[in-house]
């Protein structure tokens, strides 16, 4: 079931949960800090679409978007929103 909401709670949900990630700040940088590697990337991408109910392409692959859960989130909302001027 997909949210249409992206609250950073729910993001923070999956780096918990899913990922094992245990307890993450909202503004924590998670490569800069080594808790997430390339392998979770794409296990995050996955989970970020099926939550969300959003596709990640290669082209939003920019990892600026994916540092933190304040970040993910922001992305995600523009995602939701789809592309500008619609």
């Amino acid at each position: 079931m997909s949210e249409r909401t992206p609250p950073i709670a729910s993001v923070q949900q999956i780096l918990r949960e899913s990922l094992h990630l245990g307890p993450v700040g909202e503004d924590v940088d998670l490569v800069e800090s080594g808790l997430i590697d390339s392998a979770a990337f794409m296990d995050l991408f996955v989970l970020l679409e099926d939550r969300f109910g959003i596709r990640i392409e290669a082209g939003d692959m920019d990892l600026e978007h994916f540092r933190t859960a304040a970040r993910m989130a922001a992305f995600v909302a523009g995602k939701q929103a789809g592309p500008p001027g619609r």
